[in-house]
């Protein structure tokens, strides 16, 4: 079981994560796509500034997955735990910019596949 972190609770300085859109959909759907599609996924934590949650909620609509949103925190590995803590009986996690979109459901597999040989 490997428990995906989506870290987007910076200020959107470098890149407006929630409302950027590429080929006309938000980066962080397509983000979510790629973990949505990658079969080791069982779950998705989305961390973010609590004012971006109801766009966050629109971008995720269509996630099958469980999927918590939470709040994050002051630094980056703030908001890491604050997802970690939210991933129950999760084996492993992976963490990833959520405004990074262009990850691969067979990239995701390859790290879960990895992480399991090597029990990293």
């Amino acid at each position: 079981k490997t428990a995906a972190i989506l870290v987007a609770a910076g200020s959107s300085a470098r890149m407006k994560a929630a409302a950027l859109e590429n080929d006309d959909e938000p980066v962080l759907s397509r983000t979510l796509r790629a973990f949505e599609n990658a079969a080791c996924i069982s779950k998705i934590v989305i961390v973010a500034r609590a004012c971006d949650f109801d766009a966050i909620q629109k971008a995720s609509a269509f996630v099958t997955k469980p999927l918590t949103i939470t709040e994050g925190g002051k630094e980056r590995q703030d908001s890491v735990s604050n997802g970690a803590a939210l991933c129950g009986d999760a084996e492993y996690i992976a963490v990833h910019d959520a405004a990074r979109p262009f990850i691969t459901p067979e990239e995701i597999e390859t790290v879960c596949a990895d992480a399991e040989k090597y029990g990293a």
